[in-house]
């Protein structure tokens, strides 16, 4: 609040330092959850992509490797995965 009132009073901020806080408290602020979610959802399915090319999942079952086009089965298996989903 104290920087909201200085700029008002000196119409601008020029220290770069509290601008730069500033910039990402704002950006926290315009997160939201479901937004958050959906970006760890789609990050841990990335890792799961990775290890099933890795295991040679997609060589005995192609069709899984269309299922990551599927934003649906995306957000499943970011969600239901086994290992502990960490917010």
């Amino acid at each position: 609040m104290a920087s909201l009132s200085l700029a008002k009073t000196r119409g601008r901020l020029v220290n770069s330092r509290l601008i730069l806080e500033l910039q990402g408290i704002i950006i926290k602020l315009r997160e939201t959850a479901g937004g958050r979610l959906m970006v760890r959802a789609y990050q841990r399915a990335i890792r799961s992509y990775e290890r099933f090319m890795a295991v040679g999942l997609f060589e005995w079952a192609p069709r899984a490797r269309s299922w990551f086009n599927d934003p649906s089965y995306v957000l499943w298996l970011g969600l239901c995965s086994p290992e502990p989903f960490l917010c």
